[in-house]
């Protein structure tokens, strides 16, 4: 496996299960805050910032969860294959393809 595979996945578990943590935390304290009312609340529901907050932290926490450990997917290759078929014509003009085969075999 290379290495930037286990570093990607160590990344991943550990962004998962901070922002997990985090976002745990929050709900339960805008839980109390808001509905369960344990805590005095001096403004407002209407206007405050803490529905955007806990949004922006399930974004946060999505986009770690979407976070691939192999940096490279086969749709990758749907887009630049396309473009570079038209190159090679040429590209065999400027190098020999037995030139372009010795190369990748040394």
């Amino acid at each position: 496996m290379p290495i930037f595979v286990r570093k990607l996945l160590a990344l991943k578990q550990r962004g998962l299960i901070e922002y997990g943590t985090l976002g745990s935390e929050y709900t339960q304290a805008l839980y109390r805050r808001w509905v369960g009312k344990t805590e005095p609340a001096d403004e407002p529901l209407l206007g405050t910032d803490d529905i955007q907050s806990l949004a922006d932290l399930g974004n946060s926490f999505e986009i770690m969860r979407q976070t691939r450990i192999v940096p490279v997917d086969t749709s990758d290759f749907a887009f630049v294959l396309p473009r570079l078929i038209p190159v090679l014509p040429l590209a065999a003009a400027v190098m020999p393809v037995g030139d372009i085969v010795k190369v990748s075999s040394n």
